[in-house]
């Protein structure tokens, strides 16, 4: 046996170790609600919701190497147009959280136009400005948005009412985007963010833009906030 072929052969081992080691934890937390009451699921169900922000924050971090403090705001925006959509418009859930990711989606462009042209504490410091924006919005428009009172609603999908159908959509979501970044980082889009981050100056010799890399990071990281965000209302209705 060759050295080439032993080293394939450890990592296909260490590859389904992994991918058994996922599999153990997602039985685990689906069978979280038989071992655990109803108050608890609600904390694990919010807990699930920022894991999913967090994996959306990972695309700017991790992929791109850019830190953000904004996404607080982006988070919501989302939160914020889910429940106004579900109040004023009297949309369900799915069409709420639509509208909230299309929203959303709009004011992350707006962010990342200001923002993408920048790295290090320049970047940081305009995301920081923009989350302020939207939080100081959110704060003096109490018209719109309850002031210090927040706006909550808490309309759930048919079928899952229930706190620990609901823990559990949560999660599926959560496994769906996990999977979806999985390949989205894989792909030929996540794999120039990845070269924008370790060398731009190499990127725009082939004939990328940095600033178009960033962007697409910046956009695909707040959509995944959004969709976080659009779970939030719902959790104690």
């Amino acid at each position: 046996m060759t050295k080439a072929t032993m080293t394939v052969e450890m990592i296909t081992v260490n590859r389904r170790t992994r991918l058994g080691a996922l599999a153990v934890l997602v039985l685990a937390a689906a069978l979280l609600p038989y071992a655990i009451g109803e108050y608890w699921v609600g904390i694990a169900t919010e807990a699930v919701i920022f894991a999913i922000v967090a994996l959306g924050l990972n695309v700017l971090i991790g992929m791109g190497g850019l830190v953000s403090v904004g996404h607080a705001g982006l988070f919501a925006t989302s939160a914020y147009a889910v429940s106004l959509t579900q109040q004023h418009l009297d949309l369900d859930f799915v069409g709420s959280g639509i509208a909230a990711i299309a929203v959303t989606v709009a004011v992350t462009a707006v962010f990342a136009v200001l923002a993408v042209r920048t790295t290090g504490m320049y970047f940081l410091m305009i995301t920081l400005a923009a989350g302020m924006l939207v939080w100081g919005l959110s704060h003096r428009w109490s018209a719109l948005t309850g002031g210090d009172n927040g706006a909550v609603s808490g309309i759930r999908p048919s079928g899952f009412t229930q706190y620990y159908q609901y823990y559990w959509l949560v999660l599926t979501v959560f496994v769906i985007v996990a999977a979806a970044l999985w390949a989205f980082q894989r792909s030929k889009a996540g794999m120039r963010i990845r070269g924008t981050r370790d060398s731009a100056a190499r990127m725009t010799s082939i004939g990328y833009s940095p600033a178009v890399q960033r962007f697409v990071a910046f956009l695909a990281s707040g959509t995944v906030t959004a969709v976080a965000a659009c779970s939030t209302p719902a959790t104690t209705p």
